[in-house]
C-alpha cells in the first residue's frame, strides 16, 4: 500500500508517467534476515518466478544485515553500516578519516551526545514524531471503526425496514440488542 501510495503521488492528475522515481525500501537489520546467502546488501524485485520478467523497476526492497558486515569491501555502503555498528568513538574516528559524509555524521553524533541540552532536544523532537505517528494511526483506526459502526446501522435501519427479525438483524450486523431496538424506536418515529 506504502509502495504504492509513494509512487502514485508523485505525479499529478496531469502529470507523466516518466516523472515516477524509484519507491525504494530499505530494512535495516541487527539480525541475519536472508538466510540463503552471507551478502549484507540484498537487493528485490518484484517479478514472475516462473518467466523471471521483471513486473517494474518503481519498487525496491534493499535489506541491509548488519551480522553480515564483516570483511571491509572498501564501499561508502560499508562505511556507514559500520557507522550504524559503532560503539565508541575511537571506530567512529577511524571511520570518519575514511569517509567523509560519516565523519560529519560522526561529528554531529558526538556532539549530540556531548551535550545534554541537544541531546534531549533530539529526543523530545524524535519523541514528538513518534507520537504524531501514533496520534494518525490511532486517528485512522477510530475512523475506521466508526465508519464500520455507522455502515452496520444503516444495514440494520435498512433490515429493520423491510421487516426482518431483530434476531437476525443482531446475527447479520453484530449490533447489540438495545441499539437495534433504537433504531427500530427512531424508524417508528419518522
Amino acid at each position: 500500500y506504502y509502495a504504492a501510495r509513494m509512487i502514485t503521488e508523485q505525479i499529478g492528475e496531469s502529470g507523466q508517467y516518466t516523472q515516477i522515481q524509484p519507491a525504494i525500501t530499505i530494512l535495516i537489520t541487527d539480525f541475519v534476515l536472508v538466510r540463503e546467502n552471507a551478502r549484507y546488501h540484498n537487493r528485490y524485485r518484484l517479478h514472475d518466478p516462473e518467466t523471471g520478467s521483471t513486473f517494474t523497476e518503481h519498487l525496491e526492497i534493499h535489506t541491509l544485515e548488519l551480522p553480515k558486515v564483516k570483511e571491509d569491501d572498501h564501499t561508502a555502503l560499508w562505511d556507514w553500516l559500520e557507522f550504524l555498528k559503532a560503539e565508541s568513538e575511537e571506530e567512529l574516528a577511524m571511520l570518519a578519516d575514511k569517509n567523509e559524509g560519516v565523519k560529519k555524521a560522526a561529528t554531529r553524533l558526538i556532539a549530540l551526545s556531548a551535550d545534554e541540552a541537544a541531546r534531549a532536544l533530539h529526543e523530545a523532537q524524535a519523541k514528538a514524531r513518534r507520537d504524531h505517528f501514533a496520534q494518525l494511526a490511532s486517528a485512522r483506526q477510530e475512523g475506521c471503526e466508526e465508519g464500520e459502526t455507522r455502515g452496520r446501522r444503516a444495514t440494520a435501519q435498512s433490515l429493520l425496514r423491510l421487516g426482518i427479525s431483530v434476531e437476525t438483524i443482531i446475527t447479520a450486523t453484530g449490533l447489540p440488542r438495545e441499539e437495534i431496538l433504537v433504531l427500530q424506536m427512531q424508524g417508528r418515529q419518522t
